[in-house]
């Protein structure tokens, strides 16, 4: 049996349903009309920004995750059995290392300037798109977009820290292992004033007849 009171319910319910749909797809509507306003375009490359400039650090200066051992091979803390040929041929794999060290330092420099001129026409960009956007959608759009510029620009400068850091370590690894170097020495001549050793030698006496 046909009962009309429960027809009348399903049919509103339906009709309630199908309300609902419409208000949704209206606010998707609404959500896309806002961002018609807002150039995507302008939202920056992050993941291409962080490995551009990584791309600046040189590898070869830490090879391994913890780097003590590697600092630690080029820069003996103890240089006592060290001879005067080894020194001079440390000396001159710690001017390579610093090279390396300040080089590295410039390219990221200069990576990082480059770089000034896209980041401030990324954040003009959006700015500009966020104030020609209606709506809370462009609004929070541009939100993420100015966090994603934020984001590499931190990228950046944590490079730069990194890289500052390498330089500064390795002038106080150099430094510590000259140090140790000159302190050898010194106690060598020290041990020679105080023990003089006779001459290996027979001394010829140039005044005999």
């Amino acid at each position: 049996m046909l009962d009309p009171i429960a027809l009348v319910e399903n049919v509103l319910k339906v009709v309630d349903i199908g309300e609902q749909i419409d208000a949704v797809v209206q606010q998707v509507e609404n959500q896309v009309k806002e961002l018609e306003h807002l150039n995507l375009n302008v939202a920056p490359n992050i993941a291409g920004i962080v490995s551009g400039v990584e791309g600046q650090l040189e590898s070869s200066l830490y090879s391994t995750p913890n780097p003590a051992g590697q600092l630690n091979t080029r820069y003996p803390a103890d240089m006592t059995s060290a001879t005067w040929a080894q020194y001079q041929s440390n000396e001159s794999t710690w001017t390579d290392n610093q090279r390396q060290a300040l080089v590295e330092n410039r390219q990221l420099q200069n990576q990082v300037y480059q770089d000034m001129d896209t980041t401030t026409q990324q954040v003009q960009g959006i700015v500009d798109a966020s104030n020609s956007a209606s709506g809370e959608t462009s609004a929070v759009q541009a939100h993420n977009d100015l966090l994603a510029v934020a984001s590499g620009e931190l990228a950046k400068l944590q490079s730069l820290k990194v890289a500052r850091s390498r330089l500064k370590t390795e002038a106080l690894a150099q430094q510590q292992s000259e140090s140790s170097y000159a302190e050898a020495e010194r106690q060598r001549v020290r041990t020679g004033w105080n023990n003089p050793a006779p001459p290996t030698e027979t001394v010829v006496d140039p005044f005999q007849n």
